[in-house]
């Protein structure tokens, strides 16, 4: 199994989403965060992908929900964190073409990945 954190960035109602490039699932809108390596925490992971991806400095709250997720070739434990502190100036890493704040109600008529989707239940 596969295990993947996802940081939920939420100001005011909106929530920041990713749209992904050149990775899996190219064009659809996901949350910061990526796979946990070998050697570290959910919390670890999160932090580090958020990073990396945004140039965010995070503080994760505790896990928000844990949701798995079996697709056709693998399964696949999602790890969802809210944040406590968010610090820095966003920078979009290469494996994304665009950032987008938006409400639940705008996220529903979004292209999701599976994690966006299975988060809100939709």
């Amino acid at each position: 199994m596969i295990h993947i954190s996802k940081a939920i960035i939420e100001i005011d109602g909106k929530f920041l989403l990713l749209k992904r490039a050149t990775t899996s699932y190219p064009g659809t809108w996901d949350f910061a965060g990526g796979k946990d390596d070998p050697d570290e925490t959910h919390e670890e992971s999160v932090v580090r992908e958020t990073k990396e991806e945004t140039n965010y400095k995070i503080l994760p709250d505790e896990e928000d929900k844990t949701i798995e997720y079996i697709g056709e070739d693998r399964r696949v434990m999602f790890h969802y964190f809210m944040l406590k502190k968010i610090e820095g100036k966003f920078l979009i890493s290469q494996d994304h073409s665009d950032r987008m704040w938006a409400t639940k109600g705008e996220i529903e008529e979004m292209d999701l990945h599976p994690s966006v989707a299975l988060y809100f239940d939709l």
